[in-house]
Parts: C-alpha cells; structure tokens; sequence
C-alpha cells in the first residue's frame, strides 16, 4: 500500500491494477483529454466496460466530494 501512495508507477502491482491508475491519473489530471484508446488500453489489459465505468465513477465522486468538502470547509 505504502509504495502505491509513494508512487504507484513503481510499486509492485499487477498489470491489471497498473493499467487502471494510468488511466485513473489521466482522469484526474486532466478528464478531457480521456480518450477512446485510454479505455481501449483498459480493455485489452483486461477490465470489462461495467468495471471501467465503475472506477471512474468512483473517481469521479471522490473528487466531487473532495472539493466541495474544500469550498464547504467541512472538517
């Protein structure tokens, strides 16, 4: 756990879990430059649509609630 919040491009994961935080940092660096091939780069590593959908979704809200959390100054 420790090496994938250290850096997860040098942490000892599957290739199946590296691939998705490729693709997850792309979403969360910068969501529009996502494209077709990012999700078919997912596929061929061998996540299924409902699964790729499903992490980017929780990105998605993780990030939602993070910054209204933030601009709320919830504690």
């Amino acid at each position: 756990m420790q090496a994938v919040l250290t850096d997860y491009r040098t942490a000892p994961l599957p290739p199946l879990e590296a691939a998705l935080f490729v693709c997850l940092e792309k979403v969360n660096r910068n969501s529009t430059a996502t494209a077709p091939e990012d999700i078919h780069a997912l596929k061929r590593a061998g996540w299924t649509e409902e699964a790729i959908y499903d992490a980017i979704t929780v990105c998605a809200l993780f990030n939602f609630y993070n910054l209204w959390i933030d601009a709320t100054g919830v504690q």
